[in-house]
């Protein structure tokens, strides 16, 4: 179980976030992330999945067995690129392109000093 604990603190430390800022990413009490990381208790399957619903691109065969790379490899057809250039002038829906059955869950928006923002589709 050590080991699980030392990859959660290596998503805080490459996410570049406090423990208190972890805390409130994932949506869990200041002191929950205290008692996990000082060994005092061992996280829960509730608290690993908020882990994994916070930060998507984290494998959780990585987080949990500590297989393969921390982030799964993402098919090119998957990832939209902008360059900065292209971006003032560009309408920011114009790069989604869903098919017809697709249904859009949650929109991730990452900054460059490494917050987050998570939009969920209401009702």
């Amino acid at each position: 179980m050590a080991n699980i604990v030392a990859r959660i603190d290596q998503i805080i430390q490459e996410q570049q976030l406090s423990s208190a800022a972890f805390a409130d990413a994932i949506g869990v009490q200041r002191s929950s992330i205290s008692h996990v990381l000082s060994g005092r208790n061992k996280p829960s399957l509730d608290f690993i999945l908020k882990i994994l619903e916070a930060f998507p691109h984290i494998s959780s065969d990585w987080l949990l067995f500590g297989k393969d790379n921390p982030s799964p490899p993402t098919p090119a057809s998957d990832t939209k690129t902008i360059k900065e250039d292209d971006s003032r002038d560009m309408d920011p829906y114009s790069a989604i392109k869903p098919s017809s059955d697709s249904e859009i869950d949650k929109i991730v928006f990452f900054f460059k000093d490494g917050r987050f923002e998570t939009y969920h589709q209401k009702g």
